[in-house]
């Protein structure tokens, strides 16, 4: 089958990996977003994505905007059998969607129509979820609302951050893609409407989405927590600076009458424990601008912290 595959970050990566080594798909085109300035030198660096199909010799297209004239004309010259989208990173509109021979799929780190949107992975730990999964659906002009192919239900483990969930969803993704194509294509997959009532949706996050409510329970204090990690960065405030909490730990001591934020406990042996709405949030990772990350112990003997003194975003 000839494939055009759409995909920029890490987590597509994964599943153009799977494809390329599968005997039954040929990749005739890899469609990425164009490469970015990075790092200190600000030099302009390829997607994952776009790297790999580099590496590998592959027909790529690095481009803005797949629907212009350039991106539509290129592919309906190929006339592929399908369009696999992967985090891409553009909507892809009706006019390129009626492309493809067969069909038009999409891989979605969620159960969909639960957490529909950019931060699936995120949402679901900030929500406290015990599972998620990733789904693979046809692509419709709405927003990840298109007929659910196949689905994968994957734990979520208690220490689990954005991090580490993101590359086993990334994993299982891609075994759950190319899956979805063998069997679609030969006539295997009854495809199923999503239910608009049990729908949700996960918004893009950026950089101040992770400002901490010490005024929430400590246990969905945890969940943001983790699932604000690395991306955009969980953050407080200490003495006037901005610091980011990387992980903590519910303790079983109630913030009794404290207020929301107040450090309860700060010392090298039992730590760093704050008061939240209920109990008290340990927290044991931490960064302050300009610096690495440190322990808890690192950070009190280095900045003694005193009890009493709150912990407020700047």
């Amino acid at each position: 089958m000839k494939v055009v595959f759409l995909g920029s970050p890490e987590f597509a990566l994964h599943s153009l990996k799977k494809l390329y080594r599968a005997s039954q798909v040929e990749l005739v085109l890899v469609v990425s977003q164009p490469p970015r300035k990075k790092g200190r030198g600000q030099q302009q660096q390829p997607t994952p994505v776009g790297s790999f199909a580099r590496e590998k010799g592959l027909d790529l297209l690095e481009i803005a905007d797949i629907n212009s004239e350039t991106g539509l004309s290129k592919i309906e010259k190929i006339r592929p059998d399908y369009l696999v989208v992967v985090a891409f990173g553009q909507i892809l509109k009706a006019e390129l969607l009626k492309l493809p021979r067969r069909a038009a799929i999409n891989l979605h780190a969620s159960l969909l129509p639960k957490y529909r949107g950019a931060s699936p992975i995120n949402q679901a730990l900030i929500e406290g979820e015990k599972f998620t999964g990733v789904s693979t659906m046809l692509m419709d002009e709405g927003l990840d609302t298109g007929d659910i192919l196949l689905q994968s239900r994957v734990r979520i483990e208690p220490d689990d951050t954005a991090g580490s969930l993101h590359d086993r969803l990334a994993f299982e993704g891609a075994e759950l893609l190319l899956k979805t194509l063998l069997k679609y294509d030969e006539g295997e997959i009854e495809p199923v409407p999503q239910k608009e009532e049990k729908a949700s949706y996960a918004a893009r996050l950026s950089r101040d989405d992770g400002r901490i409510d010490f005024a929430r329970p400590a246990r969905e204090v945890y969940n943001f927590i983790r699932g604000n990690n690395p991306w955009p960065g969980a953050f407080t405030g200490f003495r006037g600076q901005k610091i980011k909490v990387w992980q903590a730990e519910v303790s079983e001591r109630e913030s009794e009458s404290s207020k929301p934020g107040s450090i309860l406990r700060a010392s090298p042996e039992q730590g760093l424990l704050v008061a939240t709405a209920d109990y008290g949030l340990k927290l044991t990772e931490l960064q302050l601008p300009g610096k690495k990350r440190m322990s808890a112990r690192d950070f009190v003997c280095g900045y003694q912290p005193e009890v009493g003194e709150r912990l407020t975003a700047p």
